[in-house]
């Protein structure tokens, strides 16, 4: 039986890699898929980040073999190989391997279990690390990666897995304050819902979500005018940079910083200062974006690539 929940879900025939951690939510939406878009053709991406116990990564997976096993789904597992324990590390690392996995399967899509609470959530994150007004809406669909539970509340999905018997593992880390995440959703954003004001805040995202998707139509066109995107660096033509207002091209660095595959943690005071870098460091010049990264000042570029 399909339940009046389903119904919010729009999953047209695709070839779909559903990102999968074996917990509630991603379970859930594996399940959505499955039931409300039967023609699709679907492929389970599991990432182990190893930073649980061995005995619990099993359990994961467990819970996802045994659901594939029964409605015949392929599952793609890797594990984590780095040292970094870094919840932005992770998450880069996490990102690499479901696209690899798309990109080398023949995919279109990636299906991410965020939902509306993982919205308000990170609005708050990217508050509390200095983000812009585009942080309020970061978490949204991009060009790959669909993400059909925005909608849906947590507990929506809490009610969905008990009304159609959707085993999960539940992380131990979620209650492990030492993450910021999980910081924010048990000691901000239960102050915020209690004063009244949390409902206000979601309203203020939705509303000034249209404005930042056109604008960051407009960003896009921008950045695919000044810049370059080879297989392991961004080149921007400087002079083009150089003639940005400085509102833009804080954005425009802010875009392209986000790349994964530079493993750059973005806030104001780095973004600040990679601009004015760009802008008027002198050809040869370098300078650190984290440990993994690094950008480099040309004649007529500026490059930003992996530190070698």
């Amino acid at each position: 039986m399909i339940t009046a929940m389903e119904k919010l879900i729009d999953i047209p025939k695709d070839k779909y890699v559903v990102a999968v951690s074996g917990g509630i939510d991603s379970m859930v939406l594996l399940d959505l898929v499955r039931r409300c878009s039967e023609q699709s053709e679907v492929l389970v991406g599991h990432y182990m980040h190893g930073v649980r116990l061995a005995e619990e990564g099993a359990r994961d997976l467990r819970v996802i073999t045994e659901y594939c096993d029964k409605h015949n789904i392929r599952v793609q597992v890797k594990r984590y190989s780095g040292s970094s324990q870094s919840e932005a590390e992770l998450r880069r690392a996490r990102y690499e391997f479901l696209e690899n996995l798309r990109e080398t399967e023949d995919y279109n899509y990636i299906l991410t279990a965020h939902h509306n609470d993982d919205v308000i959530e990170t609005a708050i994150i990217n508050l509390l690390r200095g983000t812009n007004s585009a942080g309020l809406v970061s978490l949204g669909e991009r060009e790959k990666i669909k993400r059909p539970l925005l909608d849906w509340s947590k507990t929506d999905i809490l009610v969905y897995a008990k009304t159609n018997r959707v085993q999960w593992h539940e992380d131990s880390t979620n209650t492990n304050t030492k993450y910021l995440r999980n910081y924010v959703r048990q000691e901000i954003v239960p102050k915020l819902e209690a004063s009244g004001k949390l409902a206000k805040f979601a309203e203020a995202i939705s509303a000034h979500r249209p404005v930042e998707e056109e604008a960051n139509i407009i960003l896009g066109e921008v950045i695919s005018r000044i810049s370059e995107i080879t297989p392991t660096a961004v080149k921007i033509q400087k002079t083009k940079l150089i003639q940005l207002p400085h509102a833009v091209s804080l954005k425009v660095l802010r875009v392209i910083l986000a790349d994964a595959r530079l493993q750059v943690e973005v806030d104001t005071n780095l973004l600040t200062k990679a601009v004015v870098f760009a802008k008027t460091a002198r050809a040869g010049s370098k300078m650190d974006l984290s440990k993994h990264a690094v950008m480099s000042v040309e004649s007529q570029t500026i490059e930003l690539g992996p530190r070698g």
